[in-house]
């Protein structure tokens, strides 16, 4: 958290502010209902070339192969095939649950 450019640690409900000051909250990502591997190809690619996303993390977290700026469709299919994990789950919780959830990767709750 940063508020008027100054760094802050931790939750500050406690700290002044004043009218105007900019204050910044950085997430560990937006999760998302339903798996990534269901997410069209098309719209991560679109994320890609877009600079919301890296070619690295429409790998590694959509399950998408890109060939510069075409979808390699079959070879999508089956790393999505391998990366897909068992169990039915409706809400993602995005890469950064496990570092916080001291390494589960999914809540419970998220099973249906």
């Amino acid at each position: 958290m940063e508020i008027a450019g100054k760094e802050m640690e931790g939750l500050v409900d406690d700290h002044p502010v004043q009218a105007g000051d900019l204050i910044r909250i950085r997430t560990t990502g937006g999760g998302g209902w339903g798996s990534p591997y269901d997410r069209d190809p098309r719209a991560v690619a679109a994320d890609v070339r877009d600079g919301k996303v890296s070619i690295a993390g429409a790998l590694g977290d959509y399950g998408v192969v890109l060939d510069g700026d075409r979808i390699d469709e079959q070879g999508t299919a089956e790393l999505r095939a391998r990366l897909r994990p068992p169990g039915d789950r409706f809400f993602d919780r995005g890469p950064g649950y496990a570092k916080l959830s001291g390494g589960r990767a999914h809540a419970e709750v998220d099973e249906l």
